[in-house]
């Protein structure tokens, strides 16, 4: 079996050498991509000198930059579509509101990044009768739905931001058939 590990930064690299060791001694070809989030020998080629990781076979060359840029930066080779109905000036939204629900975003497309090895991510955006929903759906390798229920921290981020914005969070997936994120948001 082929497998392709994503690495970018000094934790993932010692996190990454039992795996890799797991990994050749099942007798499984790793393949390394690096992000190159960091490139400073000391803070990245000596882990794969020292430590038994493959070499990578391809580098991303992210560099430095605020988490933001480097996740774009990343995202760049995902295909997305993002449907937004027209701008409502009637619809008030409270600045606290609108701040969660920019990291609510962030966090999504972190994990998506992250976790779902997608190669298409959908955002709609829906409203009607004073609330609105909104939809992040990727086309990756999906999860159990008891995992995505027992909370892993990678949801419960997005559970919190949820209810401080105040929202309604569901989740639906299933290995293999990508993941949908739902948030409700109700404006009265």
């Amino acid at each position: 079996m082929n497998v392709l590990t994503v690495l970018g930064a000094r934790p993932q690299f010692i996190k990454a050498a039992p795996v890799s060791v797991a990994l050749a001694s099942a007798g499984h070809e790793e393949h390394i991509v690096h992000t190159g989030q960091h490139y400073d020998a000391d803070m990245s080629d000596v882990f794969f000198d020292e430590l038994p990781i493959p070499i990578p076979r391809a580098n991303l060359g992210i560099g430095s930059g605020s988490h933001g840029k480097q996740t774009a930066r990343m995202l760049e080779g995902i295909d997305y579509t993002f449907k937004v109905p027209a701008h409502d000036p009637t619809i008030k939204f409270p600045l606290e509101a609108k701040r969660h629900l920019l990291l609510f975003f962030k966090e999504a497309l972190h994990n998506i990044i992250k976790h779902a090895r997608a190669t298409h991510v959908e955002i709609r955006v829906a409203g009607s009768d004073g609330s609105f929903d909104v939809i992040v759906h990727d086309n990756g390798i999906g999860m159990n739905p008891t995992a995505a229920e027992t909370n892993p921290s990678h949801l419960e981020k997005l559970r919190s931001r949820a209810r401080r914005i105040p929202g309604e969070f569901d989740i639906t997936t299933a290995p293999g058939d990508g993941t949908q994120l739902r948030l409700h948001v109700s404006l009265n």
